[in-house]
């Protein structure tokens, strides 16, 4: 498995980036059970039929499948660790990111390392 980690990278950083790449795709699959994906307000009523309550799970839906779907490369991924990108969803540009929470939502690396509660969020922006 090839790294976008510079020739220069000590060992255990190339090792902890490696090891996050594989919680952050844990997390984007669905696959770690602790982890939850938050969409940002804006992002769900730009997208959402107010008329339609369902809309709103076909929409997160949509998105989610976005972002398991999104394939890194060297110029997306420079630290190797698969914890962002940006997709368009009808016309607009998305970005989505991984990080980790605690239970009361404060920022905090465990070992180095983004696992436990990882939290996707996707925000949009006017492009």
């Amino acid at each position: 498995m090839a790294t976008n980690m510079p020739a220069d990278t000590a060992p255990d950083e190339a090792h902890r980036a490696r090891e996050c790449a594989r919680l952050n795709d844990l997390c984007r699959s669905g696959q770690l059970h602790e982890a939850r994906t938050v969409f940002t307000r804006g992002c769900i009523d730009a997208f959402c039929d107010p008329e339609d309550p369902m809309s709103l799970f076909a929409v997160q839906a949509a998105l989610a499948a976005k972002v398991r779907a999104h394939e890194f490369n060297g110029d997306d991924d420079p630290h190797g660790e698969r914890d962002f990108g940006v997709f368009d969803h009808q016309g607009q540009k998305l970005f989505w990111k991984i990080d980790l929470y605690e239970e009361v939502f404060v920022k905090r690396a465990a070992r180095g390392c983004f696992f436990r509660q990882n939290a996707t969020s996707l925000r949009s922006f006017d492009s």
